[in-house]
């Protein structure tokens, strides 16, 4: 997956727009960016919800590709979803402070 710039993720953690995204959207993002761009707490939420089990931060810190694999396997997939698909879900006006603006449509 594309990764977002430090600013970017500064920016988008700060603007908490991921308070209205599923679990599902939240993991499928912050899995796969290497910087935090979702508030850590939020993200050990929504994997445990998703993994439907308890992960700990040990296995995230030292298990990163089993879980990426773990979480794609749940979807039936075998490439993480594309960066462009997060991007949408957010407004525009927050997409046009990350300089992403690029990407018109909104996904509902």
């Amino acid at each position: 997956m594309k990764q977002l710039s430090k600013r970017q993720v500064r920016i988008l953690l700060n603007s908490n727009v991921f308070n209205t995204w599923t679990n599902e959207q939240i993991v499928g993002l912050q899995l796969f960016q290497e910087n935090v761009c979702v508030d850590i707490g939020v993200f050990f939420e929504a994997l445990n919800v998703v993994l439907k089990r308890q992960v700990y931060f040990f296995e995230y810190s030292n298990n990163l590709d089993g879980l990426r694999r773990e979480y794609l396997n749940l979807l039936g997939v075998d490439a993480e979803i594309e960066l462009d698909y997060y991007i949408r879900l957010i407004p525009l006006k927050k997409r046009i402070e990350l300089g992403l603006s690029n990407l018109k449509k909104k996904i509902k």
